[in-house]
C-alpha cells in the first residue's frame, strides 16, 4: 500500500489577537464565497458556548484548537493535512494533539 502523500500546506495566521484560517486556504467554494477574508477559528463547547483561539497560545487551548482543525479539515474546509503552520512558524500536528487531550483510562 502507498503512502499518501501531503503537498497541501494551511498556514494560520492572526487577527486582533486570535487565530483565523487564511482565505487562500480554503478549498470548499462555499466557505470561499461566505468569507471575504481570513475567518476566525471557532470551538464549541458541548454546553453550546463558542469560543475563539487566542494568540499566543497556551497550552489549554492546544486542544480546542485541534478540535477545530480537525472539523474543518473531515468537513473539507481545509485540504486534508496532517499538520498546519501557526503563526510563530511551529508545526502543529492536528492527531497528535487531540490524542494528548484525551485522557488515558488505564492508568490510575
Amino acid at each position: 500500500m502507498k503512502a499518501i502523500q501531503h503537498t497541501a500546506q494551511v498556514t494560520l495566521v492572526v487577527e486582533h489577537g486570535r487565530l483565523h484560517t487564511k482565505h487562500s486556504d480554503i478549498v470548499d467554494a462555499l466557505m470561499k464565497e461566505w468569507f471575504s477574508s481570513n475567518p476566525v477559528i471557532m470551538f464549541q463547547y458541548p454546553e453550546g458556548d463558542w469560543d475563539r483561539v487566542p494568540w499566543p497560545m497556551e497550552k489549554k487551548h492546544r486542544p480546542m484548537l485541534a478540535s477545530c482543525l480537525y472539523d474543518k479539515r473531515e468537513m473539507g474546509v481545509i485540504p486534508y493535512v496532517p499538520s498546519v503552520i501557526l503563526p510563530d512558524g511551529s508545526e502543529f500536528f492536528i492527531e497528535a494533539e487531540l490524542k494528548d487531550s484525551v485522557p488515558n483510562e488505564t492508568q490510575p
